[in-house]
């Protein structure tokens, strides 16, 4: 259980460093960032939804979409040539529901 924990850490650290780090570092295609941001909280939620208890799955949805919430507004305040986006939020917020649905399709129920 202590392992989970921990590359859970390591998963969501990796998460807020990639979405602070300074701007113009890696170069994508345009809006093949929707696609990451989307792919990258659809894994967080998948990867949670193994340990954290069903009946509290809303509330982990809630606490992903808030860290990218939080991690796009850190990005505006940052300065180190990020631009928080509304598209980015939404895409982080629809990998958090695909990724409930995947795990609930995966759980059975």
């Amino acid at each position: 259980h202590a392992l989970w924990w921990i590359a859970s850490v390591v998963f969501v650290g990796a998460t807020v460093y990639l979405s602070l780090e300074p701007g113009g570092t890696t170069p994508t295609p345009s809006g093949f960032d929707k696609v990451q941001h989307c792919l990258a909280y659809a894994a967080l939620m998948t990867w949670f939804t193994g340990f954290v208890p069903r009946k509290r799955h809303w509330q982990l949805a809630i606490a992903l979409i808030a860290m990218g919430g939080l991690l796009e507004l850190l990005q505006a305040v940052m300065q180190l040539g990020r631009s928080a986006e509304w598209l980015d939020f939404a895409a982080n917020g629809l990998g958090v529901g695909l990724g409930w649905l995947f795990a609930t399709w995966l759980g059975g129920s």
